[in-house]
């Protein structure tokens, strides 16, 4: 028997490999496949692809070149931030213990790494958010202290699509500075994930007005393994990786030479399909939820509706597990998730969801389903009559199990 079609809607875990990032990687494999640090000519080749890259990367954020830290990922890039932010010697001369400050719906690699910190005597604050699943700029900055290191909050939630409001936050903390703070000390630093920005939103650093941006490679038709770190220049933040010169003493290893081509293309790539993509999104996303809605009058949609990506919905139908309507989409050739990739084996609830306030059923309930370049309207529009199916199947079958563990105690 043929392979059952599967169509794809987990585009905010990860994307499928662009076309044009293929081709930039492919001579990297083989042909020019030097170590760029060696002194030789296939060293010297592949040291310039890596830099011509970091320049264009740089270009098109807006950031110069020695910026940029490449890395293996979004979850080391904020581990970075966060580490490297706490333990870096200029904060060391200022005060301990370090103070640290994060949103309650970040991604883990953010949550775990703070969690880390505090273990080792940090102090962390984790900012609650609205019911819609927005921070509150004020909030966070009643939260500063003179020993507050960094603050994290990401751009784009990866569950819920949310979008921070990370200018505002910036000239929140700015003002802080001047009347509160340190007077001419960087401190706090502010860092933001931006993982799901780049097909959604324009992200350069200096109109965010971060000092520390984490990027994924994977998130934007990528490959996978790579991304970077942009630190604003003046900063200094101490290494996670050392043993070797590369990346300014700043990350030790040798350079993925063909995923740093890749991702430099990848996000080009974005940059130009990205205000096209958006209003063609907003259209699949505006037409999934009206007909979602009314065919399931009682589903919850966590997160706002109005301030979030046209790529990312999560919601949860009462009385339906999560994971049950995840595992029998999937049987049926529909992939969703149940939230970030990053959440552990075995968990079966939301914690991003459980912030916002509701009952914790919502976030046992919760699913997310994210829309990508391939998503066509039609497949949208099956997605959601297959899951109002799918719904009153689960249902009956939660009122059964319900009746005979009730007539089982009886008896």
């Amino acid at each position: 028997m043929a392979a059952m079609k599967k169509i794809y809607f987990d585009y905010a875990a990860t994307t499928p490999l662009d076309e044009s990032a293929r081709r930039a990687m492919e001579p990297y494999f083989s042909n020019i496949f030097g170590n760029p640090v060696s002194a030789h000519t296939h060293g010297r080749e592949a040291r310039e692809a890596v830099e011509r890259s970091r320049a264009e990367i740089a270009k098109g954020i807006g950031a110069r070149a020695h910026e940029i830290i490449f890395t293996a990922g979004v979850t080391e890039a904020n581990n970075m931030a966060l580490f490297g932010s706490v333990t870096a010697p200029s904060y060391g001369k200022v005060s301990r213990p370090p103070h640290i400050i994060v949103s309650a719906i970040e991604h883990s690699s953010i949550l775990e790494a703070a969690r880390r910190l505090e273990g080792s005597g940090a102090h962390l604050t984790i900012a609650g958010v609205s019911r819609e699943g927005i921070i509150d700029p004020d909030e966070i900055c009643r939260a500063l202290t003179r020993e507050t290191a960094v603050v994290s909050v990401m751009y784009i939630n990866n569950e819920m699509g949310t979008i921070e409001p990370i200018r505002a936050l910036s000239k929140a903390i700015s003002q802080w500075k001047r009347t509160v703070g340190r007077g001419k000390n960087d401190y706090p630093y502010l860092h933001t994930d931006a993982a799901q920005a780049p097909r959604a939103l324009p992200f350069r650093p200096h109109a965010l007005g971060v000092d520390l941006l984490s990027i994924d490679g994977s998130k934007i038709y990528g490959p996978k393994g790579i991304g970077f770190l942009y630190v604003r220049e003046g900063i200094v933040i101490r290494p996670l990786m050392v043993g070797a010169g590369q990346e300014a003493l700043r990350r030790a290893g040798t350079h993925n030479v063909p995923s740093i081509l890749g991702l430099a293309t990848a996000l080009r790539r974005a940059e130009s399909l990205r205000r096209v993509e958006v209003r063609r999104l907003t259209s699949l996303k505006n037409i999934f939820l009206r007909d979602l809605m009314k065919l399931i009058p009682d589903i919850v949609i966590n997160g706002s509706v109005k301030e979030s990506v046209p790529s990312i919905i999560n919601f949860s139908i009462p009385g339906v597990s999560g994971s049950a309507l995840v595992a029998t989409l999937d049987a049926r050739g529909f992939e969703i998730s149940r939230g970030s990739a990053c959440l552990a084996p075995g968990d079966d609830i939301s914690y991003a969801v459980l912030a916002l306030g509701g009952p914790p059923s919502l976030a046992r309930e919760s699913v997310r389903v994210s829309f990508g370049r391939e998503t066509k309207k039609a497949d949208g529009i099956l997605l959601v009559r297959v899951i109002g199916e799918t719904t009153r199947l689960l249902q009956k079958k939660s009122v059964f199990q319900s009746g005979k563990r009730k007539t089982k105690v009886i008896v």
